[in-house]
């Protein structure tokens, strides 16, 4: 059947706001609520300037009969087992006592000034995040999310009205970086530590391209996501078509070109721009039949063990086959 749902120009947003403001390239935007940075909060003057410590905070909206220790307690241990070294808190917005909290939680802030921003009303639930910046976002952004998911959950509502066109929020994630720091940082050139944030092949950002060499974790890379209420529902890229250019990358991330050599002598007789975009149907119509996963709409979904039960694959070649196609 067909839904009726109106044709719209689907947004764009950068990976950087993505990350900034949801803590996540691939956002929910069913739900409001943003990170806001603290960090011109700190009172500390001598901070060095390489530090990567941020502080950030979350504000759910009306959620403080909602919010329990126990919530709370969940986000901590989610802290200590997937982001080491960052730290959480939460205060409600109740009473006059809310400062005088979130001065003993972090008392190098300037929370007179917080106060005054209006970031906050009475009923709100303000939750505090510090520590190494990427996992702070990371944090919140999961918390985001699952908070508003538990809400769900417990006023036993639907989470994807189907006749309801805000339920579906649709929007274009681009200007990724093109390369993303290994923590293993003997592996690229001068020990830079690259490796691709989508595939080797990717295009650099026509506008960061003169980066690729002194900044090259500043280069965007024409990387582009289709994103549906937190899920990624497509992808794709513009592809180098230059044979110099794509040696060059290949360099910067310490693969060996020769291995490559079939396309990149291919480069040189002349290939036009070019890209592409591949769609998860499977994970768009989990969306829309509102299944918990994707094995509900395949038609013909592996074991668990990878086993394909139609086909009986994965299973030995016979010698005769080997032979054939000359295989060892």
């Amino acid at each position: 059947y067909c839904l009726d749902i109106p044709f719209r120009e689907f947004p764009r947003m950068t990976y950087q706001d993505a990350m900034n403001h949801y803590g996540s390239d691939k956002p929910d935007l069913r739900y409001e609520c943003k990170i806001t940075n603290l960090d011109h909060l700190s009172s500390q003057t001598n901070t060095p300037a390489d530090t990567d410590l941020t502080y950030c905070s979350l504000t759910l909206s009306n959620a403080a009969e909602q919010f329990s220790n126990k919530t709370l307690s969940q986000y901590q241990d989610l802290a200590k087992k997937s982001y080491v070294g960052t730290k959480v808190a939460a205060v409600k917005i109740q009473e006059d006592s809310w400062r005088s909290k979130l001065t003993k939680i972090i008392p190098e802030l300037k929370w007179d000034q917080f106060s005054k921003e209006g970031n906050v009303k009475q009923g709100d639930v303000l939750v505090l995040a510090w520590g190494k910046r990427a996992h702070v976002l990371s944090l919140l952004g999961d918390i985001r999310v699952e908070f508003h998911r538990d809400v769900t959950s417990q006023l036993n509502t639907q989470p994807l009205d189907l006749n309801n066109p805000a339920s579906f929020n649709i929007c274009w994630i681009v200007d990724f970086p093109l390369f993303l720091p290994l923590e293993d940082e003997s592996n690229g050139v001068n020990g830079a530590g690259l490796e691709s944030a989508h595939h080797p092949f990717t295009l650099p950002h026509p506008d960061d391209e003169h980066l690729l060499l002194t900044k090259p974790l500043e280069v965007r890379g024409l990387h582009y996501d289709l994103v549906l209420n937190g899920n990624e529902i497509g992808g794709g890229s513009i592809r180098i078509h230059s044979s110099a250019l794509q040696e060059q990358i290949l360099q910067l991330l310490n693969i060996d070109p020769t291995t490559l050599q079939h396309m990149i002598q291919a480069f040189k007789y002349g290939c036009p721009p070019h890209g592409g975009i591949a769609l998860g149907i499977d994970r768009l119509m989990s969306i829309l039949c509102q299944t918990p996963t994707i094995r509900d709409v395949i038609a013909f979904p592996k074991g668990f063990g990878g086993k394909d039960h139609l086909s009986g694959a994965p299973c030995d070649i016979a010698k005769e086959e080997k032979d054939y196609y000359h295989l060892t």
